[in-house]
């Protein structure tokens, strides 16, 4: 899942969990079709709609906003987090299998490989 589609379930996480079991009635019926789930699935996403209307009110949709907007900083710290360690990982990595070659050309982290005891 990319990271604005993340964002976008998180969001919506508020007004769903209270209508969960229509919108799992409509995924199964839309999981084995392709065109047909338009016109086959009408009647589970008659009632996932009606469910979501009912409990998606103004007020939840705004205090869900105000919770997304308010953890936006911590995402993106996760985030850049998330990416320095697959880089440190990356070079562990190159590091560990190109013993002989040069890493050189890697970028920099603060990373330091250990030294290894030969027998």
């Amino acid at each position: 899942m990319g990271i604005a589609l993340e964002e976008h379930v998180e969001y919506q996480s508020a007004t769903t969990d209270t209508s969960l079991p229509p919108s799992l009635d409509f995924a199964a019926c839309c999981s084995s079709r392709t065109f047909s789930a338009t016109f086959m699935c009408r009647g589970p996403q008659k009632a996932m709609n009606a469910c979501m209307n009912r409990y998606a009110t103004r007020e939840e949709q705004d205090a869900a906003r105000q919770e997304w907007f308010a953890t936006l900083d911590k995402r993106k710290e996760e985030r850049e987090a998330k990416e320095t360690k697959r880089k440190e990982d990356e070079r562990f990595w190159k590091d560990w299998w190109d013993k002989d070659k040069d890493t050189s050309q890697l970028p920099e982290t603060d990373w330091k490989p250990k030294e290894r005891k030969r027998r």
